[in-house]
């Protein structure tokens, strides 16, 4: 992640990125993938929200990530 956001660092020039953790932890320790959002989500208020803005049948949503 900290290569591509070297990438966007300097929007007209080359830029840089600093981590603030070493390279051993970001190879060993931390996922290549991290859990998506609505997996760490309470599934009851993804269900409330989108009944609030009119999706009538929820089961048929097509979520880029499955609940």
């Amino acid at each position: 992640m900290a290569e591509q956001r070297s990438g966007r660092a300097g929007r007209t020039t080359h830029g840089y990125c600093y981590r603030l953790y070493s390279s051993a932890l970001y190879a060993n320790i931390m996922e290549e993938y991290p859990l998506p959002e609505i997996s760490k989500l309470p599934f009851e208020g993804v269900v409330l929200q989108l009944k609030s803005i009119g999706i009538p049948n929820v089961y048929n949503f097509p979520f880029p990530t499955t609940p």
